[in-house]
């Protein structure tokens, strides 16, 4: 439900990529295309301040 919630909030987004909606036609694009266009921008933020946080703290505490 978390991971649904996001792609639902770029819907603005999403209206920009007319391949995507199409591709949603069959329930089986849909889950390949959402996870396409989901998994960089969710993945993308997620581990860069992760990573970013992981290697600062490093930098910081030596």
């Amino acid at each position: 439900p978390a991971p649904k919630a996001e792609p639902e909030v770029m819907g603005p987004p999403e209206p920009m990529g007319p391949p995507e909606p199409q591709d949603a036609g069959p329930h089986g694009d849909d889950t390949v295309a959402s996870p396409l266009v989901e998994e960089p921008v969710m993945v993308r933020p997620d581990v860069e301040p992760a990573v970013e946080a992981d290697w600062t703290e490093d930098r910081k505490r030596p």
